[in-house]
């Protein structure tokens, strides 16, 4: 069986917050896009209390850790495999 290897995935959205529209950018260490989008869905829309159907996703990408700002999931990317068993 193939292992599974997680990226690091920034997605850009536009999210209606009150009257006004913003640029929401967050980064997530996911195995797939689709799960790194249903995550955006889930967090953002909790947050902002936005609609799925009114949060407009503009780019999806694959980033480098090198590329990565979000300390946190920097910090998850560059753990061995051993050690982020133990924090899940």
């Amino acid at each position: 069986m193939a292992e599974i290897k997680p990226q690091i995935y920034r997605i850009e959205a536009i999210v209606p917050m009150g009257r006004k529209k913003n640029k929401v950018r967050k980064e997530y260490y996911e195995v797939s896009e689709k799960n790194a989008i249903e995550r955006f869905y889930s967090e953002v829309g909790g947050l902002y209390h936005a609609k799925r159907h009114n949060i407009k996703i503009l780019n999806v990408t694959t980033i480098s850790v090198d590329e990565c700002t979000d300390d946190y999931v920097k910090t998850l990317a560059t753990m061995e495999k051993e050690q982020l068993k133990i924090l899940l």
